[in-house]
């Protein structure tokens, strides 16, 4: 009896910290991403790296990579680019059925994050999605983190075409 209460205990832990994660899904309904419920609302993708943070300032959710450079806004569950695609949603704001979600990765160690940029003028947001994945969004800090980072890109997506270390993300 009083194993059946310890793992009826630890399953309803696990079931509340889980539901303080929002997952991210991408066009298709993947599952791909994750803003964790921490002091500051990291974005990790599935395989536990962590990739970018949520920002609330000026009335407005910013997207800012460790790098401090401004991605996008997250804006009633969609993440958008800085052109104001969406490129990413929740389930409740996406507009087509989501699939099943993966067992997630254990969560890598968090870089430091530099200062953030200005964030630009907030463009008019688009009724479309962008023109690349949530994961190649996200990605776009990884190059500038130290090895073992860079080398663990999601085997799921293939990566943009790179030229002169710069990654190219509309084709």
């Amino acid at each position: 009896m009083k194993k059946l209460i310890v793992f009826i205990f630890f399953t309803l832990i696990g079931a509340v910290s889980f539901a303080q994660e929002s997952s991210l899904f991408d066009y298709d309904g993947n599952a791909t991403a994750y803003i964790a419920n921490d002091s500051e609302n990291t974005i990790y993708l599935w395989n536990g790296i962590p990739v970018a943070y949520v920002f609330f300032e000026r009335d407005e959710y910013h997207i800012y990579g460790f790098n401090g450079q401004h991605l996008g806004w997250f804006d009633n569950g969609v993440v958008r680019d800085n052109n104001g695609y969406a490129i990413g949603a929740t389930q409740r704001a996406h507009p087509r059925v989501t699939l099943v979600e993966p067992v997630k990765s254990v969560k890598r160690v968090k870089p430091v994050a530099s200062v953030r940029r200005v964030a630009p003028v907030k463009p008019v947001f688009s009724m479309s999605w962008g023109g690349h994945l949530l994961v190649q969004y996200c990605h776009q800090d990884l190059d500038k983190r130290p090895k073992d980072y860079a080398e663990e890109r999601s085997p799921c997506v293939p990566m943009p075409p790179m030229c002169n270390g710069v990654w190219y993300w509309f084709t």
